[in-house]
């Protein structure tokens, strides 16, 4: 995937600055950005274009919720885990063999207050990506790897 940066969920600041370090490679995967729909136009005219392609993940609460009560994450190397995906040892990452934490906000309140802030945003901006015919939907109830495969299949297609 050297032609793919991918540039994880963020503030618009650290988007641009990230950006300016991504322009030798072919195609940028953005993670949960626009936030909301007035930061559409903005990310637009920062890439110089909308994007080629916009992944609508679906997947109930309930799993949602489940793996995000079970994630857990290596401080050290950034390697995440899961109900689906657990580490080799209890705690452990299997790649740096540092202990795993759980992210502060994946506690039922963090959880609650991020599918309210979906439900209220995220709905707008995938009708706006809709409109423009930009949104391939992904059955994200399967494990990891098999999300992750139908999503770069989309991607290879844009």
């Amino acid at each position: 995937m050297k032609d793919w940066v991918s540039i994880p969920m963020c503030p618009y600041a650290l988007l641009r600055d990230a950006l300016v370090g991504a322009e030798e490679h072919k195609h940028i995967f953005i993670d949960g950005y626009p936030r909301k729909v007035d930061q559409v136009d903005l990310l637009a005219d920062t890439l110089g274009q909308p994007p080629s392609l916009v992944l609508v993940l679906h997947v109930p609460t309930v799993i949602t919720v489940t793996r995000l009560l079970g994630r857990l994450t290596c401080g050290e190397c950034g390697r995440v885990y899961g109900p689906a995906s657990p580490p080799r040892a209890a705690r452990v990452c299997d790649a740096c063999d540092a202990d795993l934490e759980h992210r502060e906000d994946d506690n039922s309140e963090g959880i609650r207050r991020r599918h309210r802030f979906w439900r209220k945003y995220g709905a707008a901006i995938a009708r706006h990506y809709e409109r423009m015919g930009l949104v391939a939907h992904v059955d994200a109830t399967q494990a990891p790897g098999d999300v992750l495969d139908l999503a770069l299949a989309h991607m290879k297609r844009s």
